[in-house]
């Protein structure tokens, strides 16, 4: 794997517009962690991978966010 970042941040996006962005994509990885532990285990499989990208994808906007500071 590369340090090549999966997901970036345009850089006209405000250090708010992406925290209010990590904070929607946390409230929605709690909901879909709940789901996973509620699932099958094929469900809960393909719910973890969706649950990763979305961590990644918030990962970008709050390291965004503190590299706007």
């Amino acid at each position: 794997m590369t340090d090549t970042p999966l997901f970036t941040i345009h850089p006209d996006v405000t250090q708010e517009q992406a925290l209010n962005y990590a904070s929607d994509l946390v409230r929605c990885l709690i909901t879909l962690t709940h789901e996973s532990c509620d699932s099958d285990l094929q469900t809960s499989r393909a719910l973890n991978w969706s649950a990763l990208h979305l961590a990644t994808m918030t990962k970008a906007f709050v390291d965004h966010s503190v590299e706007r500071r």
